[in-house]
């Protein structure tokens, strides 16, 4: 049986003129995504933050995300196809997918970010929200500010260390009986800046700083 779904729910197309959406949950093959008058059909299942071909993309052609092309096809894709470089391909068969995946179909294309001191225009600052949101908190003492829950959050400096901290999140949690006073534990995770000269992230983090 057909699973439909609406697009807005499931997926979500950064900018206008992309023609590549991120799956904000996981799919199923075969899933139909509705938008408008427009239905587009994954060709495979999909995992959580991975970008599917909204469009048809022809070879050579670039492949757009957040406003700025990430690729280029290294073969015609077809809309609702999973988009895959070799770097992709390679990371997903380390993982226990009861589902095969597929070649690559494009290749990296990410630009170069130079920053130039004399001509820099920094972007106009976001405005500050005017109805700030509120949470259940508690007053510390003295100078402390305020407080949530006493949590002890495990924070992975990079992607090196994600698998250490999600472990070593499993392994306390149930060691924390006797502390009453110890909320539970929060492994964070990190997906980038796991490279030793070169982080995977570089240029991500240039081209935000700039603006």
């Amino acid at each position: 049986m057909e699973l439909t779904q609406r697009f807005e729910d499931v997926a979500r197309i950064p900018l206008p003129g992309d023609n590549c959406a991120i799956a904000t949950r996981g799919l199923e093959a075969g899933t139909g995504l509705t938008k408008g008058d427009e239905t587009v059909h994954l060709a495979s299942a999909i995992l959580v933050g991975h970008r599917f071909a909204l469009e048809s993309i022809a070879e050579g052609q670039p492949l757009f995300s957040w406003g700025l092309p990430f690729g280029y096809a290294t073969r015609d894709i077809r809309p609702g196809e999973y988009v895959f470089n070799p770097g992709m391909v390679q990371e997903m068969s380390y993982r226990e997918l009861d589902y095969p995946v597929s070649e690559p179909n494009f290749g990296n294309d990410i630009r170069p970010f130079r920053l130039d001191p004399i001509a820099f225009q920094p972007a106009r600052q976001v405005q500050t929200y005017t109805r700030p949101g509120t949470f259940h908190g508690f007053k510390r003492s003295g100078r402390r500010g305020v407080g949530t829950r006493n949590y002890i959050v495990i924070l992975a400096a990079n992607s090196r260390t994600s698998s250490f901290v999600r472990l070593l999140d499993s392994k306390l949690e149930p060691e924390l009986g006797p502390y009453k006073n110890v909320s539970g534990v929060v492994a964070v995770s990190h997906t980038e800046g796991g490279a030793d000269l070169e982080p995977n992230n570089r240029e991500l983090v240039l081209r935000t700083l700039a603006g």
